[in-house]
């Protein structure tokens, strides 16, 4: 007769509980002290009451939490690399070399580094010049950062902040949605739309855009400048080009009917020059003190995107006006000539009293300038020698204030420049040399651990050299840490004094600084042509004194071998 044997009762859940967290446990155990847990657990399985087999396990697990506490303190309290198990030593070898620190103290000063590190005006200065690295482009955080923020600000309906976030946002596409939206929450924030939204310089501004700027500020040469660069294509520009050159009858006057031609006469002929410059900077201003979060890199490429109009096409517009005038003379209509020298004298000052920028005020004196010469000569000519004399007195003064502008304080701005080159150079320095020592004493402590846990054989010199590293590495980190940021000071402080600022300067704006650091990015360097011969050299030198490394080591271990037989 066959017998069956009855399957065994299934345990209860709290039983099954204290066992399982006892079997983990005993994995867990230090292996020095692991036959005690081993012990418990043996144990539990003959306790039939789950209560007290959860008041086993526990006490079995506070036992296993002191075991463990006590062998981390113990390994604490040794050496990076050095474990509890008893040192194999060959005969001869004089016993492996470990450093001096123990690994408590070593990660108590890389803690003080970290701690250091995430500092605000530590995160700061790395955040900026990390951005030098890469050439200040945007990375997917900055983009993170700018949508919390618009989803923030459209949450909260604050037109002000949604407006930050469309100049500042990464994105071109997605700025464009932002400023849509800014404007539909306050419509007075609709001179937003000048701006590039970090496009290419050649980038048009939207027709739509254009049209409801013209709308709301009809009195502003600016709007206009920009409606007339949207209308330059390779047609207008070779009718520019044949029409002031060669004199050329038809290309004047197809260019005369061109829609650039129209826009430029209602921008000569506006009464006011606002490329709403200033508006932009302050709204970044505040933007930035109220989002501190906002990369620097951003805030300075939100100013940097700003339009300004084609400079070039203003001139070349003035010129082909004053010829306008010349034939209207040589036709016998002087007053026609007048009227249209008069239109391009005025609007040279009416650029250069609304300009927010060196460069545009520069280019509105050389317009005043031209039409200021043009009006001398005809004078002249009309034998109005007083009224030449007057004009010439005041182009003397147009061009005065001009030079001063261009290049009176040209020597203490280069040298206040070439400053700030070397302040970025120790910066840079001072970065590259940190992230070294990290890289550095990482590899170190890592080689050394790892090479005590799989026994990997090592030369003695480079153990003595991962000891020396891990001894020393920890210990200057904090004093490299400190000198990067005394080193960035300057950069700082120039942050500081912009978010302190009670209204935005465009000529005080810290952007040419951050410049400065991207133009002494060392391994923007690195892959200049010039340069690329020079560390191909380099590298084959290393590469061949490492191979001569290797050779005469090993030709002399076999040496050693054959004297020691």
């Amino acid at each position: 007769m066959e017998r069956y044997e009855m399957p065994s009762p299934p345990q209860p859940l709290a039983k099954s509980l204290a066992v399982k967290s006892l079997q983990l446990a005993v994995r867990c155990w230090p292996a020095d002290s692991r036959h005690w847990g081993q012990a418990l657990l043996a144990e539990i399985y003959g306790i039939a009451d789950p209560v007290e087999a959860i008041f086993w396990a526990l006490g079995g697990v506070t036992v296993f939490l002191r075991s463990f506490l006590s062998h981390l303190l113990a390994i604490l309290k040794l050496p990076p690399g050095r474990t509890n198990a008893p040192l194999s030593v060959r005969p001869g070898s004089g016993g492996p070399v470990f450093p001096r620190h123990s690994r408590l103290l070593t990660a108590l000063v890389l803690l003080a580094f970290i701690v250091f590190c995430f500092l605000p005006s530590t995160r700061e200065a790395t955040s900026i010049v990390a951005s030098s690295w890469n050439g200040f482009d945007a990375t997917a955080r900055d983009s993170r950062v700018m949508d919390k923020l618009a989803a923030r600000a459209d949450r909260q309906k604050d037109a002000g902040m949604m407006a930050f976030a469309a100049i500042a946002h990464p994105d071109p596409d997605r700025a464009s949605v932002l400023a849509d939206r800014a404007v539909g929450i306050d419509p007075s924030l609709i001179w937003i739309y000048a701006s590039r939204f970090r496009r290419p310089d050649d980038t048009t501004t939207n027709k739509e855009w254009l049209s409801r700027l013209r709308s709301s500020d009809p009195d502003n040469a600016f709007v206009y400048l920009l409606a007339a660069a949207g209308f330059v294509d390779p047609q207008v520009r070779s009718w520019m080009e044949t029409a002031y050159r060669e004199n050329d009858n038809l290309a004047t006057t197809a260019l005369r009917k061109s829609q650039w031609a129209k826009y430029m006469s209602l921008a000569f002929q506006a009464p006011r020059y606002d490329s709403y410059l200033n508006r932009h900077l302050d709204l970044t201003r505040e933007g930035w003190r109220r989002a501190p979060e906002v990369p620097a890199t951003l805030v300075a490429y939100s100013v940097w995107s700003h339009h300004i109009p084609n400079l070039l096409q203003i001139r070349s517009y003035a010129r082909w006006r004053l010829r306008d005038a010349r034939a209207a003379a040589t036709a016998g209509h002087p007053s026609d000539s007048q009227a249209i020298v008069n239109e391009v004298v005025d609007f040279g000052r009416t650029m250069t009293k609304g300009s927010e920028t060196d460069i545009e005020r520069l280019v509105g004196l050389e317009i005043t300038r031209l039409g200021l010469e043009e009006t001398s000569s005809l004078y002249s000519q009309n034998g109005r020698q007083r009224d030449a004399d007057a004009a010439m007195a005041e182009l003397r003064k147009v061009k005065a204030r001009s030079d001063k502008l261009a290049g009176g304080d040209r020597h203490a701005i280069d040298q206040t420049v070439e400053d700030f080159r070397r302040k970025a150079d120790r910066v840079q320095a001072s970065a590259i040399a940190t992230l070294f020592v990290v890289f550095l004493t990482s590899f170190a402590l890592l080689w050394l651990e790892l090479s005590s846990r799989f026994s990997w054989p090592a030369a003695r010199s480079l153990r003595r050299l991962a000891c020396f590293i891990s001894d020393w590495g920890p210990v200057v980190l904090p004093f490299m840490a400190t000198a990067f940021l005394l080193s960035f000071r300057p950069f700082a402080s120039a942050l500081d004094r912009y978010r302190a600022a009670n209204s935005s300067n465009a000529q005080e704006f810290f952007n040419w600084q951050l410049w400065a650091l991207a133009s002494r990015n060392p391994f923007q360097r690195l892959v200049e042509p010039s340069v690329q011969p020079t560390l191909w050299l380099l590298l084959i030198l290393a590469l061949s004194a490492l191979a001569s490394y290797f050779l005469v080591h090993g030709l002399w271990k076999q040496k050693n071998r054959g004297l020691a037989q």
